[in-house]
């Protein structure tokens, strides 16, 4: 009698709760035209796997009124994973979300009036202009953003770290020069996109083929008319795949100053790894 009487308390504040939303709805009185109350939650992905699918059952079962809606800003993968981590991995997640989630729309950044299209590289250029962000290398890391395919994009919260890393790295001590500037700026994207490789760069077991095509650039093309793309792919080649000699009949795109033989070119590039990748990992735990 008693587990029934709590059911029915239950029972009778849900029924509560829900004609205090109607109310809310029709603050003129029913009958006049209703006001639409829309509720925004920000970063559920980012929340812990119970959390967030109990979060979004409550909003199933006790918001769904009328004219009250819910916009989720959601990682749809990360959330998938939560799906994942609450049932298993056998459970189709994306089905699953299916119950809670009617209508999904991709952020797309348009065209900005300069041009970038892609998302995360026109929010790292918004923030680099702002006057309280003066990092370093940002116009060189803007080009590999730029560059950088659809599927490999950075996102705003990768934007925002990037641009905190700039500001943290101490560049005053580095030599100015192109393949420490663009080798640099190019760790730093995979620092927050794909800190598993920097690992592997550590231990020099990546091949350059795959940053190379990450970033954008034609690893089979031995003729680059854009002079930055053609310095930035050798310096990729130079940096990443330390133990391989460049072909004769592809020196001659190698911008001046880096047509060096393979044994100087890892002397210079332990050298750089040493001062520079070890940084990397004490700024990307900041």
């Amino acid at each position: 009698e008693k587990l029934w009487e709590k059911e029915d308390g239950q029972r009778a504040a849900m029924k509560e709760f829900e004609e205090g939303l109607i109310a809310m709805t029709y603050p003129d009185g029913e009958g006049n035209k209703p006001r639409k109350i829309v509720i925004v939650i920000d970063e559920l992905d980012r929340c812990r796997p119970d959390y967030a699918l109990s979060l979004l059952e409550v909003i199933k079962h006790f918001f769904a009124v009328p004219h009250v809606h819910f916009v989720l800003g959601v990682n749809l993968a990360e959330l998938q994973n939560s799906v994942r981590a609450r049932y298993g991995a056998g459970i189709d997640a994306a089905k699953y979300l299916q119950k809670f989630v009617q209508v999904t729309l991709k952020m797309n950044a348009g065209e900005s009036q300069t041009g970038i299209v892609n998302a995360g590289a026109r929010y790292f250029d918004y923030l680099r202009r702002q006057p309280e962000y003066k990092g370093v290398l940002t116009g060189e890391i803007l080009r590999y953003l730029e560059r950088m395919a659809f599927s490999n994009q950075i996102s705003l919260r990768e934007a925002e770290r990037l641009i905190s890393l700039t500001i943290l790295c101490p560049y005053k001590g580095m030599h100015d020069n192109d393949l420490e500037r663009f080798a640099l700026a190019g760790l730093l994207i995979l620092s927050v996109s794909r800190p598993d490789w920097i690992a592997r760069i550590r231990q020099e077991g990546l091949s350059a083929e795959a940053p190379l095509n990450y970033f954008g650039f034609d690893v089979r093309s031995k003729s680059h008319s854009d002079h930055w793309e053609r310095t930035a792919y050798w310096i990729w080649t130079l940096a990443l795949d330390r133990s391989a000699e460049i072909p004769r009949e592809d020196r001659q795109a190698i911008p001046k100053g880096l047509n060096i033989e393979r044994s100087m070119r890892v002397k210079i590039l332990n050298g750089f790894c040493e001062r520079n990748l070890d940084m990397f990992t004490l700024v990307g735990l900041g």
